[in-house]
């Protein structure tokens, strides 16, 4: 997948700092997240294999938990750095932001390391549905901790436009826990063999960032004084609430079905933790999508955040929609790979242990997709500092989820989990759409256009199979070429501008992609 965004672009501010550019930084980072997806993959499949049914359903809630209980701890507060290191680095308070950012954040993690260890029980039920051994939960915290520090450490690297050293923490990351992790279940095929792993993959994954951090700008992060806690939170305190809010809304959304699988399913917990395992084993490749496109909305937030502090509305619109529909085109043809060879993985390496697990693949991947293009699309907001809105419509996402899930789960098991996920998810993107809509029409932008909803649809022929896919795939490309429904001429000329020199290096000469 590419990001159609100039190469030639301004600087994002009159003073420079230390940090990539929008298209190198991307490209590095999709490069260096197609080799560490690819390794995340290989460590899915042989998760898959080495574990049961049940086990790899405790590993998927342990991942769940990490998920919803990461941010919740940290209050939400690293978060931000992303959209205010740029306003306070501006003023020379950069070292006191962070300062009180972290002491804040310290405090909340230690309040929810306090609670899970006055109710290990109740916690233990409530995550995973039985009570774990003591030893297992000490670990469970451990490497929640672990997640912490090095999601802190990434968002701070990503906040100063490291975006090079943010894609090697996540691989060394990636890499790491993919060694020792499965060395560890080959050892011994017990899912709690991957916390221990998983901890040492966080920190060891950290050193680029706090290296990068230490030698590049530690003349920027030493404390001022200037700049007091109350003055910090009185700037930063209504973003970081929402986005805090934002956050467990739209984690619990990611998380619910799997939750309400496990309690809602008949037989019993064990059912319920099998049934877990087989919609982790389905979500193994489209996890590889949604991870993509937070990746590339946490790269893409910080230079719209500058675009925006200077006024370049225009170019901040320019770029969402760009984006945004290279996702959709870019993942839909990754799509289509993935069923093409989805016969190979489960029929071949699984040999037919997960076969519900492939019955639900092309809805989880349209599902994957839709929530790709709801984090690239959500940065728009986030610049505009209308968190508060996003809540509102997570919080509507949730609400439906929920009670679709209710419903479906009882009649139909796992696919009914899916398919009301999967609804949510566009009601919630269709919501989105038309509330950055309004807001670029106040900001006289150009607007994300009738195309942008019409490709929008693009993944449904997946659910058809592969040959009907690649076939409306076809029929959309000819569009994007040939008319201005879907793209228009300076989209397609941005896109050669980018892509066509690459394709030279390689010896292929064309005069345009479409």
């Amino acid at each position: 997948m590419q990001s159609p965004i100039s190469g030639s672009l301004p600087a994002t501010s009159n003073k420079t700092h230390a940090g990539d550019y929008l298209l190198s930084g991307v490209l590095v980072m999709l490069a260096v997240n197609v080799l560490q997806r690819g390794v995340g993959l290989l460590r899915g499949l042989g998760v898959c294999q080495l574990l049961s049914e049940e086990q790899l359903g405790h590993w998927s809630l342990t991942n769940s938990l990490f998920v919803i209980g990461a941010p919740i701890a940290v209050l939400g507060l690293p978060g931000c750095f992303t959209k205010f290191t740029e306003y306070f680095r501006n003023r020379a308070q950069l070292g006191d932001f962070l300062l009180h950012t972290l002491r804040l954040s310290a405090l909340g993690v230690l309040l929810t390391v306090g609670l899970v260890g006055f109710f290990p029980s109740q916690f233990s039920q409530a995550v995973f549905g039985e009570t774990l051994l003591a030893r297992q939960l000490l670990w469970v915290v451990c490497a929640l901790v672990a997640t912490i520090l090095f999601n802190t450490t990434f968002e701070l690297v990503a906040s100063l436009r490291h975006v090079r050293v943010a894609s090697s923490m996540q691989f060394v990351h990636s890499l790491t826990f993919t060694v020792v992790g499965l060395g560890s279940l080959w050892l011994d095929g017990q899912w709690e063999r991957l916390l221990p792993s998983y901890c040492f993959a966080c920190l060891l994954g950290m050193i680029p960032g706090l290296w990068a951090v230490r030698w590049q700008h530690s003349h920027e992060l030493r404390p001022s004084g200037s700049l007091s806690v109350t003055q910090m939170l009185g700037r930063v305190a209504g973003f970081a609430v929402a986005l805090w809010v934002m956050n467990l809304l739209s984690n619990l959304f990611e998380v619910s079905d799997r939750y309400m699988l496990l309690h809602l399913t008949s037989g019993g917990p064990k059912a319920g933790q099998a049934a877990v395992g087989q919609y982790h084993c389905c979500r193994i490749v489209p996890n590889l999508w949604v991870s993509l496109g937070l990746t590339l909305s946490g790269i893409l937030l910080p230079y719209l955040s500058a675009d925006w502090e200077r006024g370049a509305l225009t170019q901040v619109s320019d770029r969402v929609r760009q984006t945004l529909q290279s996702t959709i085109i870019g993942l839909t043809v990754c799509s289509i790979v993935a069923l093409i060879f989805a016969p190979l993985l489960f029929d071949g390496v699984y040999q037919g242990r997960y076969e519900a697990a492939r019955e639900i693949l092309p809805i989880s991947l349209v599902q994957a997709i839709w929530v790709a293009c709801f984090l690239v699309s959500e940065t728009y907001l986030m610049c505009a500092e209308r968190v508060k809105q996003l809540a509102l419509l997570l919080l509507f996402g949730l609400v439906l989820n929920l009670v679709l899930n209710y419903f479906l789960i009882q009649q139909m098991g796992l696919p009914g989990a899916v398919i009301a996920t999967c609804l949510a998810n566009l009601a919630c993107l269709l919501f989105l759409y038309r509330k950055i809509a309004t807001l670029q029409r106040q900001h006289r932008a150009r607007t994300l256009g009738r195309g942008t909803w019409l490709l929008t649809l693009l993944p449904v022929g997946l659910m058809l199979g592969p040959i009907v896919a690649t076939l409306v795939l076809a029929v959309f490309v000819i569009i994007c070429g040939r008319t201005e429904v879907i793209m228009t001429s300076a989209d397609r000329k941005r896109m050669d501008e980018l892509i066509l020199p690459k394709l030279t290096q390689f010896g292929i000469k064309i005069p345009s992609i479409w």
